[in-house]
Order: structure tokens, then C-alpha cells, then sequence
């Protein structure tokens, strides 16, 4: 008699994928203020000087709030998995790679903020926030031996739901960073009141 598939396929606790996580989004999230410093030759520092460098600051704020964001989505998807297979393993090294990437964007959007940066940096997020969809369908495919045992496929759903929120922002930013880069930048604030009552649920 063969062994249902599922039984089949060799897991692992998801212990590591979360300290490697967890590892990379604080190194990420440090390397953001990197980039804000001030204007070279300076000399004694004036509060005035912060109004110049006022794009790398609203930069840093923006995607450390990001990344956060993607923290939190990443943390309560591995709060209710048990174990994982090979394949979302690889997928969450995907993911990894993507918020890894996202202080590259962040530099890009601080020095320019003109349409083609904002697109680089929305695309890196939507790019992100696909990795965590595709791991999330995933596990949510196979939580007969990945997700928790009371966990309830409502849950599962809705937790699917929740992590396209911030692809959703970033993709129907785009359209406006071609007619006003500014408009697209404000739109994404629209993530902080979203988060916050998606997370009350």
C-alpha cells in the first residue's frame, strides 16, 4: 500500500526558515538608513539641514514601514505552520530575496523620485508581496501536514486575502507615478489604516 502524497514528501520545522527571516528583515530595515545622511561637507550641523535631506528621511520612513509590514504578514503566515516542504522553502527564499533587494529601490526613490524610480521601487514590492502570495497558496494547498491541525481553511483563506493588500496598493500606484510620481508616493500611505484594521480581524 503507497503512502498518500502528502505523507510522502519530506518536511522540515520551520524553525530555521524563521531565524534566516527574521535575520535578513532586521539586516534589511538597518541597511535603510544607511542612505540618510548629511550633505557632505556640512560642517556644524543646523536643523535646516534636515529639510534638505528630507527625501532620504520620507524614504527610510516609507520602506522600514513597508518591510514592516511584510514582517508582520510573514510572521503570522509562519505562527500557523508547523512544518515545510523543500518548495516553500525555496519560495520563502524568494520572498527573502525581494525584501533583501528593497534598500536598493529605497536609494533609487530618495536621490530621484521621478516616475521611473517610484515604478523600480513599487515593483520591487509587488514582486515581494508575489513571492509571499505564491509561498502562502502554497502551504495553504497542503495544510493538511503544514498548517496547524485547528487551523481552519476560513483562516486560511482570509490570511490569503490579507497579504494582497500591499501588491494591490503598489500595482494601482503605478498608473498614477506616470501622471504625478508625488500621487503614487501618498497612495501608499493608504497601507498604514488598511494594515491596522486588517489586523484587528
Amino acid at each position: 500500500m503507497s503512502l498518500p502524497r502528502e505523507a510522502s514528501v519530506q518536511t522540515y520545522p520551520t524553525e530555521r526558515a524563521a531565524a534566516l527571516s527574521d535575520g535578513l528583515f532586521s539586516i534589511a530595515a538597518t541597511l535603510l538608513v544607511i542612505d540618510v545622511r548629511l550633505p557632505a561637507g556640512a560642517g556644524e550641523f543646523r536643523w535646516a539641514m534636515l529639510a534638505e535631506i528630507a527625501p532620504r528621511i520620507l524614504g527610510y520612513l516609507i520602506s522600514f514601514l513597508v518591510i514592516g509590514q511584510l514582517w508582520v504578514a510573514h510572521h503570522r503566515k509562519l505562527r500557523l505552520v508547523e512544518r515545510i516542504d523543500a518548495r516553500g522553502l525555496w519560495l520563502n527564499l524568494l520572498f527573502l530575496m525581494f525584501v533583501a533587494f528593497i534598500p536598493f529601490p529605497t536609494a533609487v526613490l530618495s536621490e530621484h523620485g521621478n516616475r521611473d524610480a517610484v515604478v523600480l521601487y513599487a515593483l520591487t514590492i509587488v514582486a515581494a508581496s508575489s513571492m509571499l502570495i505564491l509561498l502562502w497558496a502554497h502551504l495553504g494547498r497542503h495544510r493538511a501536514w503544514l498548517v496547524q491541525r485547528d487551523t481552519l481553511a476560513e483562516d486560511v483563506r482570509r490570511e490569503g486575502l490579507r497579504t494582497m493588500v500591499v501588491p494591490a496598493v503598489f500595482l494601482l500606484s503605478m498608473p498614477l507615478a506616470w501622471h504625478e510620481p508625488r500621487w503614487a508616493m501618498y497612495s501608499w500611505i493608504v497601507l498604514a489604516p488598511v494594515a491596522w484594521l486588517l489586523g484587528r480581524r
